[in-house]
């Protein structure tokens, strides 16, 4: 009896709501109310999954976390918050990104 393996998709919900939620989502950065003012006005509200699905979409979430590498922006990340995102945080944004960016 052969056995298929089995995909695991990764989802916001099980995978990258704490990434997001720790180094995005938190008052002075992308979070509403209480965006940091340096913030693009589309881009500041990433406290769940319906208000970051635009900037996933358009591929601005993309471009600034995965592919520069910019965010966050230690410049402007306050004490308690991760001034970095480790490589395996990219790697799981990264596959939820190839998985569809699944909910």
């Amino acid at each position: 009896m052969q056995h298929e393996d089995v995909v695991v998709k990764t989802t916001y919900t099980s995978n990258a709501n704490t990434i997001i939620d720790l180094s995005c989502a938190y008052a002075g950065c992308h979070s509403v109310p209480g965006a940091g003012l340096y913030v693009p006005a589309g881009s500041k509200n990433y406290i769940n999954y319906d208000s970051l699905t635009s900037n996933l979409v358009n591929g601005k979430f993309t471009n600034r976390v995965l592919v520069t590498k910019g965010m966050p922006n230690a410049k402007y990340v306050p004490d308690g918050h991760p001034k970095t995102v480790s490589q395996s945080e990219l790697d799981i944004l990264t596959s939820r990104k190839n998985d569809g960016y699944i909910k």
